[in-house]
């Protein structure tokens, strides 16, 4: 469906939505991979898996290990991160146009089969409990999580992005393994793109990294 010339949404083969924005000012491409997940379906005794999750995508895949994938973002001059949030979370990307459908094949690749390796999960965990460390000595945001607390308690809105240091340390890889499973789901997943390129080979690129998962 075409909303005005240079906006195009739609869905692929697998129910995942997308929205294309035709954006020809610079010849890059941003896409964001989003979904409902942060700290919303956490509990008191998981708080902090959805941050976990997400950093242990940028880690490894089932195919290959980071440092690979990380040598191939280099060279393509592109940039992916997670992001994880109070009630969504998600991966960006950024890169040249020209790059288009190699960088999206790596974002699939890290997003639909994560490798939750148990030492690199180990690793991050670790980089977890130091920077919750820091957090408290920090007054305004220790403030910031002291308000949540109050402002929505008996909601998971009250719980810490960050977790607290026992949660994270009781998730296993199975865990891991289970909340990607149940929130990176076709039906919940939605795609942005806005890019230096016509709409049609850009839900091509889409249909094809995405659209047998």
């Amino acid at each position: 469906m075409k909303l005005t010339p240079s906006l195009e949404t739609g869905t692929l083969r697998n129910g995942i939505r997308y929205v294309i924005q035709e954006n020809h000012t610079t010849p890059t491409v941003a896409v964001c991979v989003y979904m409902p997940g942060g700290c919303l379906p956490e509990t008191g005794k998981n708080n902090g898996i959805s941050l976990l999750c997400q950093r242990m995508l940028l880690k490894s895949s089932k195919k290959r290990k980071w440092d690979v994938i990380l040598e191939e973002l280099e060279f393509l001059g592109a940039r992916l991160s997670p992001s994880s949030g109070k009630d969504v979370c998600g991966i960006k990307l950024d890169i040249l146009s020209r790059y288009f459908s190699e960088g999206m094949k790596i974002t699939a690749e890290c997003v639909l089969s994560p490798g939750f390796r148990a030492s690199e999960i180990n690793r991050e965990k670790k980089y977890i409990f130091s920077e919750t460390e820091k957090r408290k000595d920090e007054l305004v945001g220790r403030a910031s999580d002291l308000c949540d607390k109050l402002l929505f308690a008996g909601h998971p809105y009250r719980f810490s992005l960050m977790g607290e240091t026992e949660t994270v340390r009781g998730v296993s890889k199975e865990d891991l393994t289970a909340w990607h499973n149940g929130l990176y789901r076709p039906d919940r997943m939605v795609i942005a793109v806005c890019c230096d390129i016509n709409p049609d080979p850009g839900r091509d690129v889409l249909e094809e990294y995405f659209g047998g998962y």
